[in-house]
């Protein structure tokens, strides 16, 4: 059984603001951002469904190009049952 949809929004007096949208158990995106205390802007977004949770942002370490490739490949052959 899944959710229904829904959409929701906020922002603060302080600059911390974020939106996602979703169906229930199935799918959900957005984004959000704030002013870390050094002054930077740090801005993510990220989507979650049947494949995990995917973010990126300005904060977020990324996967190095030769790890990414190597999954990709795992990912496309995976082990034979015995």
């Amino acid at each position: 059984m899944s959710g229904g949809q829904y959409k929701y929004s906020y922002e603060t007096d302080n600059g911390i603001a974020g939106q996602e949208i979703g169906q229930g158990g199935q799918f959900a995106a957005g984004n959000g951002q704030w002013v870390a205390d050094d002054g930077t802007h740090v801005f993510y977004e990220f989507t979650a469904d049947k494949d995990g949770y995917r973010v990126k942002g300005s904060h977020v370490p990324q996967i190095p190009d030769y790890i990414q490739r190597s999954l990709d490949y795992i990912r496309a052959h995976p082990p034979k049952e015995i």
